[in-house]
Formats: C-alpha cells, sequence, structure tokens
C-alpha cells in the first residue's frame, strides 16, 4: 500500500489535491478535521486541554474563541497545545494507515498542513507539496470567516516557506491556476503511480 503525504501552507488548496488523489476511492485522513473531532469528542483530548487552559473548558466543552485568546495573548502557549495534539494526531494517523491495510486499500492520503514540521513524513511513501503565491493564499484566507491579521500571522509563522517543503517534496502541485490544470498536474502523478 502506498501512502500518499500531502502537504501545503495555508489557503494553498492542499486539501483540495488530497481530495483529487484520493478521489472517494481511497481513504483521505484529514489532521485538521482530526484536531477539531478530538477537540469535540475526544474525552482525554478534552480534558487535557481544560487542565492546560482552564477558560477553554466551558460546560465541559472545549470553546475554540476562548482557547484562540490564551494563543493570541501568548504564543508560547501553541507548544502547549500542540503536546497535547500532536501525539494523539499522530496515532490516529497510524491507526488509520494500518486500517486501510487491513482492508485492502492500494493507497491511502494523509492530508498534513505541518507535514514536514510534525515530522509525519516518516509515514509517507511519497509527499506531494501544493502551493501558491503567498498574495494567493492570503486572498483565499481572507475570504474566509474569523479569519484576521494576527490570526493570518500566527499561522504563517509556524509554517515551512514553499521553497523549504518544495525541496524536501518529492512532487509539487500549483494551485494558482485553473482547477482543470491542477486536476491534469494530479492525473499526471496518478498514471506515474499506477493508480487507476
Amino acid at each position: 500500500m502506498k501512502v500518499i503525504g500531502v502537504t501545503g501552507g495555508m489557503a494553498s488548496g492542499k486539501s483540495t489535491v488530497a481530495r483529487m488523489i484520493a478521489r472517494e476511492q481511497f481513504p483521505h485522513l484529514d489532521a485538521d478535521a482530526l484536531v477539531h473531532h478530538l477537540m469535540l469528542t475526544d474525552a482525554e483530548t478534552i480534558a487535557a486541554i481544560g487542565a492546560a487552559f482552564p477558560g477553554a473548558l466551558i460546560n465541559g466543552m472545549i470553546s475554540r474563541a476562548e482557547l484562540s485568546k490564551y494563543i493570541t495573548q501568548d504564543t508560547a502557549h501553541i507548544a502547549t497545545l500542540e503536546e497535547i495534539l500532536h501525539p494523539r494526531v499522530r496515532q490516529a494517523e497510524e491507526r488509520a494507515i494500518d486500517e486501510a491495510r487491513v482492508a485492502g486499500n492500494k493507497v491511502a492520503v494523509l492530508d498534513i498542513p505541518l507535514l514536514f514540521e510534525t515530522g509525519a513524513e516518516k509515514l509517507c511513501d511519497v509527499v506531494v507539496a501544493v502551493q501558491a503565491p503567498l498574495e494567493v493564499r492570503k486572498a483565499r484566507a481572507f475570504a474566509r470567516p474569523a479569519m484576521s491579521a494576527v490570526k493570518w500571522d500566527r499561522l504563517i509563522s509556524r509554517q515551512l516557506t514553499d521553497e523549504a517543503r518544495a525541496a524536501k517534496a518529492h512532487h509539487v502541485i500549483h494551485t494558482d491556476c485553473p482547477e482543470a490544470q491542477t486536476r491534469a498536474e494530479v492525473d499526471a502523478l496518478l498514471k506515474q503511480w499506477e493508480l487507476p
């Protein structure tokens, strides 16, 4: 089974490319969605975040808005949050890969923004870096609800540059073009990998 890692900076089109590769045929694990799921449903994760950030725990649930205040006030809190979340996300990724293998899947797609930053490339047979110019990504990001200059700067500062990511990846896909062109790049990779 081939494990394909897909990574890219904020608003690069990473998840779109990951879905194109998975094509509803192969398992697609989205790390961002997994983080949201853990914070919403996993009792251990909720308890650990509540202990580290007491004001973020409201009626037994993590308030993302209150948690964001901690991080905005002191960016050192990001490291604390990552120490709680990253090991749990890694366990879920490893479990998903094992389940895909047992199910007989040819491919599993890992959609991970901080793939190289967290060492998740070790899980992958091949890594695709998704790129678009910073001004394009910024325009996309600010079209989303709840985006701010402070949040943008904080998130971007935690990520590798496109150049650094491309130097580590096996392939680079561009998304600052018509979607059909991006899809053609993906299709070329699928053909190279001999995937249907």
